[in-house]
């Protein structure tokens, strides 16, 4: 009898164990999201699922109804039968704008523009598969975009950063401070996403200029 009490209480401690382990991480996560996160259809679903839809399953014709379910402060909405879905939401002083179009019958692509911390979006899908980065001078002024892309088992995801010191965007504690400002989710079409023109592998945390110039090596 004892050893099998023994082995009981061994069991339910690892289990307590593992259920405090989680709750750190848990926080960490409420605590990386936005204020809007919620109210914008981002805690409809876990992303890139957004607003209860996803990509490549939901019918284009139900995503106006998820839309209306799950995001608040709907300032103006247009359908445009069999093409796209555009709309504008404003809660508590946020703006959040959004296009999803449709393929197949079915949602293909929804594009978000709004501010999202970097780290959020690492936090949530990990180390990003690839970046593209822009470091030419356009005109005499220095143009700065970089895109940070992920590629998971049935979607591809684009983060777009352009207001950022350069030198410290993916720079040791600068991760904290960076922001998306737009961000796409699209059905996943090919496992060769990566192998895109002036896109580069995700070769780990280092400053943007860097990428720029193993860019210009290549």
């Amino acid at each position: 009898m004892k050893p099998i009490l023994y082995r009981l209480s061994v069991g339910i401690w690892l289990v307590c164990a593992a259920l405090l382990l989680c709750i750190p991480a848990a926080a960490r996560t409420a605590q990386n999201r936005p204020a809007y996160w919620e109210s914008f259809g981002l805690a409809a679903c876990e992303l890139p699922c957004w607003s209860g839809i996803v990509p490549g399953v939901t019918p284009f014709e139900r995503a106006p109804y998820l839309i209306e379910d799950h995001v608040r402060g709907l300032a103006r909405a247009a359908y445009v039968e069999g093409e796209q879905i555009n709309i504008w939401a404003v809660q508590d002083g946020t703006q959040m704008a959004a296009i999803v179009q449709p393929s197949m019958n079915r949602v293909g692509v929804v594009r978000l523009v709004l501010t999202i911390p970097l780290e959020t979006l690492i936090g949530q899908f990990g180390a990003p598969s690839c970046v593209w980065v822009d470091w030419e001078n356009a005109n005499g002024i220095p143009h700065r975009l970089m895109m940070v892309y992920w590629v998971l088992p049935n979607a591809n995801v684009g983060a777009t950063v352009t207001d950022f010191e350069g030198a410290a965007l993916l720079g040791g504690s600068g991760i904290t401070t960076a922001y998306a400002n737009g961000l796409f989710i699209s059905l996943r079409m090919s496992d060769r996403f990566c192998d895109g023109d002036q896109i580069q592998s995700w070769r780990g945390f280092a400053p943007a200029w860097r990428y720029s110039r193993w860019r210009a090596r290549n």
